[in-house]
């Protein structure tokens, strides 16, 4: 058997969002894992929209919204054309998915994702809609390869939500007013943006199956420096793919200190975990290449839920 030890990658930020350091004996305690997701979940951004003329705007990470004019009806069917409050939330980085729980998977399996948009709208906080035979368009900006397999996913709330609150499953965009459109820059040869054609407000992600055909077998233990892992522990472990937006959950077991028997895919990875210990924040990141046989170490150390997300941000894709 091989034994692989994790090595925390150093981080590039030195504050959380209070300003403290990341000095242990400055960090913060938290009640619960949900008072830190509630500290890191992706805020929205709000834009007014006139219904009559529609409009178009920037969302806080980089997306294009337009929306036609006439596009908006309320409950009855009415046609909307006065101030529409639009809110739209964007998941386009892996540290902003997991920590806003917003995973790219599906019943069917894991995803790899182009990007996720939320998108809502309300009148005097009453819930508009899309008029049917209409769409919005989002244009999400890509940072990598993107693959012509991209389809038009639609999010569902799943009954366990510890891990994601977010199911995605596949909806025919043939003869629908919904399509990924892929746009090109032909200055670079390369699709740098996925046009999301959209027949309503919700969650709403392009995505494509993760296929694999060589499969190891592996373990990851989770080791902690200055701490012990302990039945009060909530702890949760993932596999980020390096060079695109896919994220899988290794199982949610909020104190085990070892996965045994893990399956992935030979690829180049990194194994993530993270969580609270005796109400103090851990993190822990390890890149490898997955075989079969071999056990993988993820070193977790007290670090600001801030910069570790930033962290995740960071890596690959």
């Amino acid at each position: 058997m091989v034994t692989v030890l994790g090595v925390m990658v150093t981080l590039s930020c030195n504050k959380d969002d209070n300003g403290m350091n990341n000095n242990p004996s400055t960090l913060s305690t938290y009640s619960s894992m949900n008072e830190v997701f509630d500290l890191l979940r992706v805020q929205p951004k709000y834009v007014n929209v006139n219904g009559a003329t529609g409009g178009s705007f920037y969302g806080n990470s980089g997306t294009r919204y337009v929306f036609p004019a006439n596009c908006f009806q309320d409950a009855a069917g009415n046609p909307v054309t006065g101030t529409v409050q639009v809110e739209v939330t964007e998941y386009l980085k892996k540290g902003d998915m997991v920590f806003s729980k917003m995973l790219p998977v599906s019943d069917s399996g894991d995803l790899i994702s182009a990007g996720e948009i939320r998108v809502d709208g309300t009148v005097g906080g009453a819930k508009v809609y899309i008029r049917p035979g209409m769409s919005f368009t989002a244009y999400v900006p890509q940072s990598g390869k993107v693959s012509s397999e991209i389809q038009y996913f639609s999010g569902t709330t799943p009954s366990d939500t510890s891990v994601s609150s977010v199911s995605w499953r596949s909806l025919a965009s043939s003869g629908m007013n919904r399509a990924m459109i892929f746009v090109k820059d032909t200055t670079k040869n390369r699709v740098d943006t996925m046009a999301f054609v959209c027949d309503s407000m919700k969650r709403i992600n392009g995505d494509q199956y993760k296929y694999g055909s060589n499969s190891q077998t592996f373990n990851v233990n989770i080791a902690v420096t200055g701490a012990t892992i302990n039945s009060g522990s909530d702890l949760r472990s993932y596999i980020f793919v390096d060079s695109v937006k896919s994220i899988t959950d290794i199982g949610y077991n909020p104190h085990a200190t070892t996965f045994s028997n893990v399956h992935f895919d030979k690829m180049d990875i990194h194994l993530v975990a993270y969580g609270l210990i005796n109400n103090k924040f851990y993190g822990g990141v390890f890149a490898t290449k997955p075989t079969s046989g071999s056990t993988y170490t993820v070193t977790l150390v007290e670090v600001s839920p801030t910069a570790f997300k930033g962290q995740l941000n960071n890596l690959t894709q």
